[in-house]
């Protein structure tokens, strides 16, 4: 999944730390032949980044970073106080991370790699924790039965 640049920080060895979008943090060394990038070595080269796109695996995992905090808790919704806007295609905000939780029964989701194009349909039952990276567009598409809540986590305030 691609990400945004933040910001950088120097980590314990003085290598780079890229500070992503996503509230991961990823290490951009300058190490050729295997990655130029000469850049991460000037403060204004590091500068001039900000912004740009990188990709971020630990999204693509579904990996939360640590230190998170819990900001906010919504529902239990049943199938039939779903709040239809999370049936359609929507978005957790910038640096959040949603945890869906299914506590009843089961309901499908779909993460999707843009506004059309889907990507696998998960059948969640209960007992299931989903993670949900921000501003992935994703839905959820009601089963039958079913009992979940919904949590939004990022960076203490």
């Amino acid at each position: 999944m691609i990400r945004t640049i933040v910001g950088f920080h120097p980590d314990g060895d003085d290598s780079w730390v890229a500070e992503l979008s996503c509230s991961h943090s990823q290490h951009v060394r300058h190490r050729p032949p295997f990655s130029d990038r000469a850049w991460v070595q000037d403060p204004a080269g590091r500068a001039g980044r900000i912004g740009s796109p990188i990709e971020c695996p630990l999204c693509q995992r579904g990996e939360r970073p640590e230190g998170l905090v819990l900001l906010r808790r919504a529902g239990p919704w049943d199938q039939d106080t779903l709040p239809d806007g999370l049936l359609g295609t929507h978005r957790t905000p910038e640096g959040r991370w949603g945890l869906l939780r299914v506590l009843e029964g089961s309901v499908d989701f779909q993460l999707l790699e843009d506004e059309r194009t889907a990507g696998p349909v998960l059948h969640l039952v209960a007992g299931s924790e989903q993670p949900i990276p921000p501003e992935v567009p994703h839905r959820l598409v009601r089963v039958g039965p079913v009992r979940l809540e919904l949590e939004l986590w990022g960076r203490p305030p």
